[in-house]
């Protein structure tokens, strides 16, 4: 028969924590002086706001209407209107008037007859 031996058997278990260790390094620097200016420049650029303007505008629009035109031609047509034409016939003829004038003088009257030729 076989004998079985144990023999113990060491398995190491090693657990690694981190640990901080602080280490100053002192590493030269150069100091570098430099006159910086500041210049501020204005840049004026259109800034672009929409607005919403209503307005009432009246368009015109043309609409296109036929109209019937009825067309006149007028002629010259001549007319023949009799008119009578008066004309005076003057015809003078002489005429015996007998007239009376009386005459007023101071004391007496006297009458004249006086014949119109």
């Amino acid at each position: 028969m076989e004998k079985i031996i144990e023999k113990p058997v060491y398995i190491e278990r090693i657990v690694e924590v981190p640990r901080e260790r602080v280490v100053e390094i002192e590493v030269p620097v150069e100091n570098l002086t430099e006159n910086v200016e500041i210049v501020e420049k204005l840049i004026e650029k259109p800034v672009y706001i929409d607005a919403v303007v209503e307005k009432e505008v009246e368009v015109i629009v043309e609409k296109i209407v036929e109209v019937p035109v009825e067309k006149i031609v007028e002629v010259e047509v001549e007319v023949m209107v009799e008119k009578p034409v008066y004309k005076e016939v003057i015809i003078e003829e002489p005429v015996d008037v007998e007239t009376q004038n009386e005459v007023a003088y101071q004391d007496t009257q006297i009458e004249e007859t006086v014949t119109e030729v």
